[in-house]
């Protein structure tokens, strides 16, 4: 029997089955295309990049699908639009139960514009690490393996056809056409995915693209699955999950601490804020150019208002811009935590910077002061630069939205964060890792020209980081450093529309902290696990827990045999803890939540 659904809306998740095939279509992406329960895809998609990289934001009218047992088809209309930018596709996918996909980008600008980049993309499962990878490029075939450190190089270049293994006996074939597709590690800048994209990145950029001018692209994949029938298709995305292993680790929990935030007035905001969440440093640049320009002054007037001491970062070219930045910081009287240095122009860490760096801190008798370098921006840079020398931690920033910012894939990301952490250790052969900033959104993009320019919030801020949402990411994020045995985490701002601090009041992001660090004994240890999405962070005498669902779908939470939940408090919109008078030996979870409850043998009273 044939459905047709015309005008589907388009923020309504589209899931459907074909054969051995299953896959969701969301606001013009296909994700998680999926053999059984083997996933072959993270997503393909269509992306306009504009002259300094950024994305160019899509609004979809509707789709259209025709969906029988044997081919679902599914067209729609893709709008890029802003002032000076105007790109507009029609997207054609079909699924069919012989094994094979096929996505059509039939685009045209509007006007003329300059773009870096605009065409599909197809995200590889970060799983795929390892495993064989064999391609046809403009030169040769060519034989490969999705590497496991993160790479700086592509990995593969001019790229008409692929072939991957993702396991389950199962080969995938993909074939482009309508332009050169180049393979990129994603996980450079924390994505949790490995790229295939248009337009190789050796081809000058950025370009002027003429109105008028077509854009067409194709890829099509075949699935091959096992000789044997396989496991059917994967549940329902909208199935609750259940965490089903419960295996505590007893780890360190990373010195917590804020960034100062530049355009944000200093008020006692700044000292309620280090207070309520148990916040140990405050962040503060020194740099000429960007948003953060100029904001030294401001920055360790808000540490001195908070009685903070400083992680201090230098962006700079000079010694005497570094002798300048220690000068102020001397001045103030603050303690410095640590400090380290980048380059202006690279936004990484040079062994010239670091042995001047070295020197003037000896001069200020800061030489017990821990010396740090790696990138001012993400990892990508510290990877393309030479490795600096005599850095006592290696630092870069952790954000999740440099490629895409809905919620999915923000969540997805939090599995980006360990091969960032195995890849900077290896490159430095450091052990200590700060992460500086750990935040929502991005603080800065490096790839912008000029950088030089006014001060705008917008860019720094996402609404959700004042919403649970937020909170559900920073324990996920925290999570995987505190695993990862990461030294510590600068997480968003200390006050304004970026921060911990907002109108007067804690964010739920805020309020998670504090949780958190109620659990922390006094050698700075946390038991923690996660299982199918389900964080979970337990005092050291297991008596108190902090659980986040960090994924969107309902999850439950069997406690271990013999052990019931009490006090259960669930984390609602703006942060307030909601109680439960229920006692229970499982823990049901809505999508992308926070909750907080006392655990006690089975049989044994409550306190009262």
């Amino acid at each position: 029997m044939t459905t047709r659904s015309p005008s589907i809306g388009a923020d309504q998740p589209i899931t459907v089955r074909v054969g051995d095939l299953s896959a969701t279509f969301h606001r013009g992406m296909l994700r998680w295309l999926r053999s059984g329960e083997v996933e072959i895809i993270r997503g393909i998609y269509g992306a306009v990049r504009d002259a300094e990289w950024g994305t160019v934001a899509a609004t979809f009218p509707a789709y259209d699908l025709i969906h029988d047992r044997d081919r679902a088809e599914l067209s729609f209309t893709s709008v890029h639009r802003r002032p000076g930018i105007s790109f507009t596709w029609r997207g054609h996918i079909v699924i069919e139960s012989s094994g094979h996909v096929r996505f059509d980008l039939n685009g045209v600008a509007q006007e003329t514009f300059l773009r870096n980049r605009i065409g599909l993309c197809v995200l590889h499962p970060p799983e795929l690490a390892g495993t064989a990878l064999r391609a046809q490029t403009a030169e040769a075939p060519s034989e490969y393996r999705f590497p496991d450190l993160i790479t700086a190089d592509p990995p593969l270049t001019d790229i008409s056809l692929l072939q991957q293994d993702p396991g389950g006996e199962r080969d995938a074939t993909f074939r482009f056409t309508g332009e050169l597709f180049e393979m990129e590690d994603q996980r450079a800048w924390t994505d949790a995915s490995f790229k295939t994209f248009g337009t190789p990145s050796a081809l000058p950029s950025p370009v002027t693209i003429d109105a008028g001018t077509r854009v067409d692209q194709s890829i099509d994949i075949d699935v091959v699955p096992p000789d044997r029938p396989g496991k059917p298709a994967a549940p329902r995305r909208g199935a609750a999950r259940r965490a089903t292993v419960w295996a505590e680790a007893l780890s360190r929990l990373p010195i917590i601490g804020t960034s100062a935030a530049p355009d944000v007035p200093v008020t006692a905001e700044a000292t309620d804020a280090a207070r309520f969440g148990s916040i140990a440093h405050l962040r503060v640049m020194a740099e000429r150019d960007g948003p953060f320009a100029n904001s030294l002054d401001k920055g360790l007037t808000q540490a001195r208002s908070a009685n903070l001491p400083v992680e201090l970062g230098i962006v700079a070219e000079s010694r005497d811009e570094i002798q300048a930045a220690l000068a102020e910081v001397r001045r103030t009287g603050i303690e410095l935590a640590r400090v380290s240095v980048f380059d202006r122009v690279s936004l990484a860490t040079t062994s010239e910077l670091v042995r001047e760096l070295r020197a003037l801190l000896a001069a200020h008798s800061w030489s017990h002061v821990p010396v740090g370098g790696g990138s001012r921006a993400d990892l990508a840079e510290l990877i393309a630069v030479a490795r600096p020398e005599g850095i006592d931690f290696v630092t870069y920033r952790v954000t999740p939205q440099i490629h895409a910012a809905d919620d999915e894939t923000i969540l997805e990301n939090l599995a980006g964060i360990e091969p960032t952490v195995r890849t900077a250790r290896a490159l430095t052969g450091v052990d200590r890792v700060v992460i500086s900033p750990l935040a929502l959104a991005q603080d800065r993009n490096p790839y912008a020209r000029p950088v030089v320019g006014p001060i705008d919030p917008s860019t720094r801020s996402d609404v959700r980081q004042q919403t649970m949402f937020g909170a559900v990411w920073a324990i996920g994020a925290l999570h995987a450093l505190t695993r990862l045995r990461v030294e510590s985490a600068t997480i968003a701002e200390m006050v304004g529309p970026a921060g911990l601090w907002h109108h007067g009041a804690a964010s739920p992001m805020l309020v998670a902290l504090r949780s958190l660090a109620g659990l922390v004994g006094t050698d700075g240890f946390v038991r923690s696990f996660a299982s199918n999405g389900v964080v979970v962070f337990g005092s050291t005498d297991q008596r108190s827990l902090l659980i986040a669902n960090t994924s969107s779908l309902a999850a439950t939470l069997p406690l271990p045999p013999r052990r019931m939940a009490t006090g259960i408090h669930l984390m609602g919109a703006a942060g307030e803890w909601l109680a439960s008078d229920l006692e229970t030996n499982e823990l049901d979870l809505p999508p992308s939540s926070v909750l907080r409850c006392a655990m006690h043998p089975a049989g044994r009273s409550r306190a009262r």
